[in-house]
């Protein structure tokens, strides 16, 4: 990797932790050249505009809790349920610093810039669409309750977990309770073998 290459590179690690924690547009260029050690200028070497390094930050953050996720599933037991159960804990329960990182871009949803705001969206469908499959094979296969709607049970899903990650910032006990709410749901509403 050239110099060039590595520096850009360290610009967007630094980087995507703290638009992470303080905002993706709401952080000053001031905290950026700060935290990389390079000034305005040399960060404009390696982006077009903060809304470029905005989009590289988001990007990365979006792959490392990829990269969380998918460790937790490659050892998860085989099938449908446990898989989607698998995938809702990890997501639950991962310590990424500043949090879920589309939650984040969501919240400043008014001040975003729109290629920003269509990256978080499209970040929400990958999900809601791996969850929505899984449950799909789950029925096909006989896992799950027929007649399950999968995209809708996907939304409910999800929007569980979204909300149980908010709470947790202010009630650092709440996400236990999500979860259990979400694993009952799992057990009675979905799976057509309650799991032991």
């Amino acid at each position: 990797m050239r110099k060039g290459e590595r520096t850009k590179q360290h610009v967007i690690e630094t980087t995507s932790l703290l638009l992470n924690k303080r905002g993706y547009l709401s952080t000053p260029l001031s905290e950026i050249t700060e935290a990389t050690g390079l000034q305005k200028g040399g960060l404009y070497n390696h982006f077009r505009d903060k809304e470029e390094l905005s989009l590289e930050s988001f990007g990365h953050n979006c792959r490392a809790v990829e990269a969380i996720i998918r460790d937790r599933l490659n050892a998860a037991p085989p099938g449908s349920v446990e898989r989607l159960m698998t995938y809702i804990e990890a997501y639950c329960l991962m310590d990424y610093p500043g949090g879920c990182p589309i939650a984040n871009v969501v919240i400043e949803a008014e001040a975003v810039s729109e290629p920003l705001f269509g990256r978080a969206k499209a970040a929400m469908d990958d999900i809601l669409g791996f969850i929505e499959a899984t449950i799909a094979d789950g029925v096909a296969s006989g896992e799950m309750q027929p007649g399950i709607e999968p995209r809708e049970a996907a939304l409910f899903l999800f929007s569980a977990v979204e909300g149980g990650i908010l709470l947790r910032k202010l009630y650092p006990d709440a996400m236990d309770s999500v979860l259990d709410r979400i694993r009952r749901f799992i057990d009675t509403e979905l799976s057509a073998v309650p799991r032991a």
